[in-house]
């Protein structure tokens, strides 16, 4: 008799329940699983790249009219894995912005959004920032050119260099302002004391290294040892 009583006094409490809204609802676990699929759009190989990075003319690749001068984050954003995350994004296959670096791009059900705020300003930074930049730069990796630490001033060769110097790109005219004052003063803050043809004068004590006219001590002395040497100004 008690366990009737018992019974009854279970259903009329769960019917209780269940009338003010209280009653758990049953989970549908399957409903919650997602799975997001992503399918290769376009890729470029290592060996396509540098294959388009030497193929390509360094001095064909120009800014167009309205560019503004580059800022540091810009350049950082050029050579950088956001570059390629954008160009996933806003350019497609049929339009290969990029040949000349490795990538492989994915596209799945979501929609992405640029790291340049959209796509419009990417194109915009890729075309007067990133394109010479980032070209430049995979030239001189394909070609696996070795950086010079060249003395200050108009280079002295070594003996080696003008192998070296055969592979440079042309010069643009715009490089030269840098073969003086800049070069004295980066050749100060980027100089390997380990090299033999790297002599720096007693002022460059004096050099504020916060800061490089080039954008890093790589392109410093890319230019230092391509553009600013007495070989080419004789020319």
């Amino acid at each position: 008799m008690l366990g009737v009583i018992f019974g009854y006094t279970v259903a009329l409490l769960v019917l209780n329940l269940a009338g003010n809204g209280v009653l758990t609802p049953i989970v549908e676990y399957d409903k919650g699983l997602r799975y997001e699929e992503y399918i290769v759009e376009h890729e470029i190989s290592a060996g396509q790249a540098k294959n388009a990075a030497l193929t390509i003319d360094l001095n064909s690749v120009t800014s167009p009219a309205g560019c503004q001068k580059c800022s540091k984050d810009e350049i950082k954003y050029c050579l950088g894995r956001d570059l390629i995350g954008d160009h996933c994004c806003c350019d497609k296959r049929y339009h290969e912005v990029l040949p000349f670096i490795p990538h492989t791009c994915y596209f799945g059900t979501q929609i992405c959004k640029p790291v340049a705020e959209d796509c419009e300003k990417y194109n915009r930074l890729r075309r007067c920032c990133c394109d010479r930049h980032v070209l430049q730069k995979s030239v001189y990796t394909s070609n696996n050119i070795e950086p010079l630490d060249a003395p200050v001033g108009l280079a002295s060769y070594p003996p080696y260099a003008e192998t070296f110097r055969r592979r440079c790109p042309l010069c643009d005219s715009s490089v030269y302002s840098y073969c003086s004052d800049k070069l004295f003063h980066d050749s100060c803050c980027c100089h390997n004391p380990n090299n033999p043809y790297d002599r720096l004068p007693y002022q460059c004590k004096f050099a504020d290294c916060s800061f490089l006219h080039a954008n890093s001590c790589q392109e410093h002395k890319l230019i230092t040892a391509c553009c600013c040497t007495s070989i080419y100004f004789k020319k």
